[in-house]
């Protein structure tokens, strides 16, 4: 990905991520740095995120698309775990 100023404000998953859905979870793993992030939800949410984040989100739109996804839990703070773990960039 090179940035420029049309994408330069917005989020995309890294590329530095192994994803595994099972047993109603989503498992984020950072390869770099080996930390995991793990939220519930099956394959159909994870195929929504990755479908959603292909051209990358601006931070308004990615808090609606993880609301939308994840309703279950506060976008904000949900974002705030998602990046302190290397999930987006």
């Amino acid at each position: 990905m090179i940035y420029d100023e049309t994408n330069i404000n917005r989020f995309y998953l890294s590329p530095y991520l192994k994803l595994d859905c099972r047993n109603g979870a989503i498992c984020f793993l950072q390869t770099l740095t080996g930390k995991s992030f793990v939220i519930p939800g099956g394959s159909e949410k994870l195929e929504m995120l990755l479908d959603e984040m292909r051209d990358g989100k601006e931070r308004e739109d990615l808090l609606f698309l993880l609301g939308r996804i994840f309703g279950n839990y506060d976008s904000e703070e949900l974002l705030i775990g998602m990046l302190q773990m290397g999930v987006f960039e």
